[in-house]
């Protein structure tokens, strides 16, 4: 997506959502979307099955998505587990059946940002999560990316 900066006309480009991989027990989940827009976290449906999950909790809101539509989740799961660099963070996710072409399987929004005590250098492209004492560094490119601890990190890397 491409915006104008409206005092000098310069273009300036949002190539993508940031991509990370997550772990929910027992599967790797690469492509995971991190949206600070995003006021819940979201399963689709087909990762749903595939992580063999069989119920969920009756959702009690509605959402209001951002093309000002209002949709009703078909379900809530509560204390869903996610597995970011070894670190394990416990989430609530809405389920939303999406079409096949659905890009993403699973979207981590604010409340999990605020759980994972999320910070976000978009100039130097890198998300920083904290769990503890311990610092898990992305650096955010057009296909996901695997965390590293943040010594590792800064051994090899210089941000």
């Amino acid at each position: 997506m491409n915006y104008s900066h409206p005092s000098n006309g310069s273009t300036i480009m949002d190539e993508q959502s940031p991509l990370i991989n997550v772990i929910i027990p027992g599967q790797e989940v690469a492509g995971t979307i991190v949206d600070c827009g995003s006021g819940v976290s979201v399963i689709n449906t087909t990762r749903f099955d595939k992580l063999g999950f069989t119920e969920w909790d009756a959702c009690p809101f509605w959402l209001r998505m951002a093309d000002t539509s209002t949709i009703r989740p078909l379900g809530l799961i509560r204390q869903l587990n996610v597995i970011l660099g070894g670190h394990t963070f416990q989430i609530s996710a809405v389920v939303l059946h999406m079409e096949a072409s659905a890009t993403y399987p699973l979207l981590l929004g604010r409340p999990w940002l605020k759980i994972a005590n999320n910070k976000q250098n978009w100039n130097k492209n890198v998300l920083t999560f904290k769990k503890g004492k311990t610092k898990i560094r992305y650096l955010l490119k057009r296909k996901s990316v695997r965390p590293t601890n943040v010594y590792q990190f800064m051994q090899n890397r210089s941000i």
